[in-house]
């Protein structure tokens, strides 16, 4: 019979934090306060884990083959297990920061506007814009043939762009489906004197 644990993710939406009320403004300013430092702490050990990861796999692979990967590979022996522990952190990280965005506490200024739910189509924009500089740089890269392979496999190189490609389609359908919803919603809205002036 398999045990099941809680996640860490499972274990803070069920604790409220230790030695805090359950009424009273300032209390619930304090909470916020914890749980952005909080997540503050649990983003740098995301990028720590994301780096040691990064050397661990850059390491189990031979010069010029393909490292990228969408599935973690396992470590081997008694090497820390980074490829799941980042997996683990960025799903406690997104939990931190769902819980911040609830009790009122500021987002750090890296996860975008806050709460993000309300500003959809500017994070769906910022992404957008990121992955197109992304995938304008590799394409530059491919170009270098001095530089490829000994900085990047074209394995590599391919399986990125075409990450960035598949990306930037879900982006754009999605920016396009926003983009009508908002039309609807001010459709039978009378718009006011001079407001298409800007």
């Amino acid at each position: 019979m398999t045990t099941t644990h809680p996640s860490p993710a499972d274990y803070l939406l069920a604790t409220p934090p230790r030695g805090l009320s359950t009424g009273g403004r300032d209390s619930d300013d304090h909470g916020a306060h914890l749980l952005r430092l909080v997540l503050d702490l649990q983003l740098d050990a995301l990028l720590l884990g994301l780096g040691a990861a990064a050397v661990q796999e850059s390491r189990s692979h031979p010069a010029g083959t393909p490292a990228y990967s969408d599935t973690p590979q396992p470590p081997s022996g008694s090497a820390p297990p980074w490829p799941r522990w980042t997996v683990e952190d960025v799903d406690l990280a997104r939990t931190l920061a769902a819980e911040a965005v609830t009790s009122g506490a500021a987002l750090p200024a890296t996860l975008g506007p806050e709460p993000a739910g309300h500003q959809e189509r500017m994070v769906l924009d910022g992404l957008a814009a990121r992955y197109e500089s992304m995938y304008n740089l590799l394409s530059d890269l491919m170009a270098r043939t001095d530089m490829v392979p000994s900085v990047i496999s074209r394995g590599q190189l391919h399986a990125l762009l075409a990450h960035c490609e598949k990306r930037l389609a879900e982006l754009h359908t999605l920016a396009g489906n926003a983009a009508v919803a908002v039309a609807a919603r001010h459709a039978d809205r009378p718009y006011l004197p001079g407001e298409l002036l800007g």
